[in-house]
Order: C-alpha cells, then sequence, then structure tokens
C-alpha cells in the first residue's frame, strides 16, 4: 500500500548526486562517505541526515539544505497522489504524516489524524481493503476491520446500501488519474538539480531568479510570484540557503551567478 518516495520521478540516491557533480553533490561530499552509504539505505535518506545522524549543533543552514532535500521526496509522494487520484493540489496526507516527524519526535496529533484520513482513502480500494483487512499484522487488522464496518454503516445511512456497496465492498471504479501542472511537475524535478547540465537546483535560487527562469522553462509568460509561492507550499517545498541571485539567457541557455555575480554556471 506504501509508495515509493521520489519513484515518480526516480530520484537520484545521494551517492549519485555526489558523482553527478550537482551544487547538492557537492555539499552531500563534506560528509563522510559511511554517513552516505547508511542514509541511502533509508527509506528517507534526507530524515535520516537532518534527525537521526546529525549532530545538535547543525548549522542553521546545512539543515535548511537538508530540509530541502527531504521536503522533496514528500513533494514526489504527493505528486504520486495527485496521478493516482487519491490525493489534490493541496491535500495529501502521506505528505503531512511525512511532516508530522519532527526533529524531537512524533507530533502524535497530527500524525493520528493524517493516518485516519490514510486509512479511510485505502479502505475505499481493492489493494488496500485486501492489505489492511486480511494481510497486515492482527492489530491492525483488528482495527482496520471496526474502523470499515464503521464507515460502511455511516455510508448506508447516509446513502443507501447499493452506494455504500460501491465504496466500501468493492464495486466502485477505481479513482481517476489527475492531471499534474507543469509548474508542480518542473518545481519537484528540479528542486535539487534542475537538469544534467544546468546542476544548480531550485530550492537555491532567490525568488524573484526562480519566477524568471520557471517562466521561460514552462513557457508560462504570464506566470507569477504569487502562483509560485503557493505551488510551493501546497507541495510541501522548502528552500536552502540562497546562492544564485541572478540568471542571464545566453545563446537559448541559463547562466547563474552568485551574489558578487560570479558565474556559478
Amino acid at each position: 500500500m506504501r509508495k515509493q518516495a521520489g519513484a515518480m520521478f526516480n530520484l537520484p540516491t545521494l551517492a549519485k548526486l555526489i558523482e553527478g557533480g550537482s551544487f547538492a553533490g557537492q555539499l552531500l561530499g563534506r560528509l563522510p562517505a559511511e554517513l552516505i552509504l547508511k542514509a541511502d539505505q533509508q527509506d528517507f535518506p534526507w530524515r535520516y541526515l537532518l534527525e537521526d545522524s546529525a549532530p545538535k549543533d547543525l548549522p542553521k543552514e546545512w539543515r535548511r539544505f537538508l530540509e530541502a532535500g527531504h521536503s522533496q521526496q514528500l513533494a514526489c509522494i504527493h505528486l504520486t497522489e495527485i496521478l493516482s487520484g487519491t490525493g489534490t493540489r493541496s491535500s495529501c496526507w502521506w505528505r503531512k504524516l511525512g511532516e508530522a516527524r519532527r526533529p524531537d519526535g512524533w507530533d502524535t496529533e497530527a500524525a493520528a489524524k493524517a493516518t485516519g484520513h490514510i486509512v479511510d482513502e485505502a479502505l475505499q480500494t481493492k489493494s488496500g481493503r485486501q492489505w489492511l483487512l486480511n494481510e497486515a499484522p492482527e492489530f491492525i487488522r483488528a482495527a482496520s476491520r471496526e474502523r470499515h464496518e464503521e464507515l460502511y454503516q455511516k455510508s448506508v445511512r447516509r446513502d443507501g446500501r447499493k452506494k455504500a456497496d460501491a465504496v466500501w465492498k468493492g464495486t466502485s471504479p477505481t479513482p481517476e488519474p489527475s492531471i499534474v501542472d507543469p509548474l508542480d511537475e518542473e518545481l519537484v524535478s528540479g528542486w535539487l538539480r534542475r537538469a544534467p547540465e544546468s546542476p544548480v537546483g531550485y530550492c537555491f535560487f532567490l525568488e524573484l531568479v526562480l519566477e524568471k527562469v520557471l517562466r521561460q522553462v514552462i513557457d508560462r509568460p504570464d506566470l507569477t510570484d504569487k502562483q509560485v509561492n503557493k505551488a510551493r507550499e501546497n507541495l510541501g517545498l522548502k528552500k536552502a540557503p540562497i546562492y544564485v541571485y541572478e540568471a542571464k539567457l545566453v545563446n537559448g541557455e541559463w547562466r547563474f551567478f552568485d551574489r558578487d555575480r560570479n558565474l556559478i554556471c
């Protein structure tokens, strides 16, 4: 039932980021190789670096960088939910469950709320019911069966037995997949690294530069900063420390510059 983080975009491992020479990879390359290897064995390697292995005195700039990497993985899950028809642009309970994990532990209220919504959605699908009601550990099966019956009876009273059977007993159609906004797709896929030939990701961009580049990349000349910020907010993408302060289009290719107008790439 669980979706693999980042599967939609085939996100590179931390080791691959380092090997590829991206700006994010250069930063990661400062960490011990054995730590990178251990992190890549985790479901959420950026969170492992951020919470499970980071020293308590981790510099603020480094924390922001790791948070940006972790937010890309959660955003990938969000877009996967949209594509499958089980999530919307403004709501993804899998992502909210990931965000409920704090550096000092779980936000139990937020985690319980997100888990409840995930279970309720899963109980409306054949594969979700199969696992929750028949294949999960016994304590999960018992709670799921109780919740399933509660939701089914509530639906019978509200909508009638025929509709309740369609939703909760397995005769309802598979949710229709949704279309992902090109802005969302570009932001998520390029958050840490735009492309092999442009190794600096959007998370390092000054807001005005980000807006300028996106207008050209997704061919949306009327794109506004409010639209970009809203998309970032919906996806939960977090900014890293700013390194790109200016961008120029030269012979059809972008050139990026730092605060002192030195060429980055």
